[in-house]
């Protein structure tokens, strides 16, 4: 599947009658997601608003099979990849589930990326495709580092964890993107005031620094792995 998918759908293929698994009560629920808007998650089903499909307004799927941290789950679309093309397709995700608190988790999609889906790290299946392993989707392991986020819908602050140590402090920073550089190396970050939150001096720098207006990034989820400290982007909290 190299071509960006062209959605045709057809009444009879729209349910597929997959074995479910179900989803932990304690991941039901609405919860905002780091890169696929929000999602929200029932005992077998998961919604997201984020459309895969071209063609749709977001993207329903069903959990097939679960392993420990690991839930498959597949579309209830069934797809045609490109137009003139006869077989039908459905969507896989791998989810590799981690709970942080009560009120957020992160998790890995282990899954090589496919460019049918404009490199997300989905799976395409024909449809009526049994999966049976996780080894059909979960097909790799990704860096540590390439995790995303989901926070519960009202949760607020109590979603957030402490920083790890070696981030707590006052720190001096630069903002570089494509256009140029913007701060100077005299802008503080106050990873001190409260350990849970990063907060950025926008009167010594108005650039704005991931995603919160308020200048304060909530830290939602971390990973320390082999003393390396890795973040993900700040799930907005205001």
């Amino acid at each position: 599947m190299r071509t960006r998918v062209i959605v045709t759908l057809l009444t009879s293929l729209f349910v597929h009658a997959a074995d479910a698994c179900s989803f932990p009560s304690a991941l039901q629920g609405t919860w905002t997601s780091s890169n696929y808007g929000t999602f929200t998650i029932g005992s077998s089903y998961l919604y997201m608003t984020k459309s895969i499909i071209s063609g749709t307004t977001g993207t329903n799927f069903t959990c097939i099979l679960n392993t420990g941290n690991f839930y498959i789950v597949e579309s209830m679309q069934a797809f045609v990849p490109f137009t003139g093309a006869t077989t039908y397709y459905r969507a896989y995700i791998c989810f590799d589930m981690r709970a942080v608190t009560s009120y957020s988790y992160y998790y890995y999609q282990q899954s090589d990326k496919e460019t049918g889906f404009n490199n997300e790290r989905i799976v395409g299946l024909a449809n009526g495709t049994t999966v049976t392993s996780t080894s059909q989707v979960c097909k790799t392991t990704v860096d540590v580092s390439e995790y995303h986020t989901l926070v519960k819908s009202g949760a607020g602050y109590s979603a957030l964890v402490t920083c790890p140590d070696v981030m707590l402090g006052n720190y001096n920073y630069k903002y570089t993107d494509a256009t140029g550089s913007y701060c100077t190396n005299t802008t503080v970050m106050d990873v001190c005031s409260n350990k849970s939150v990063i907060t950025f001096n926008y009167t010594q720098c108005s650039q704005r620094i991931a995603y919160s207006a308020s200048r304060r990034e909530p830290h939602v989820a971390t990973c320390q792995f082999y003393q390396k400290c890795l973040l993900h982007e700040a799930v907005r909290m205001d």
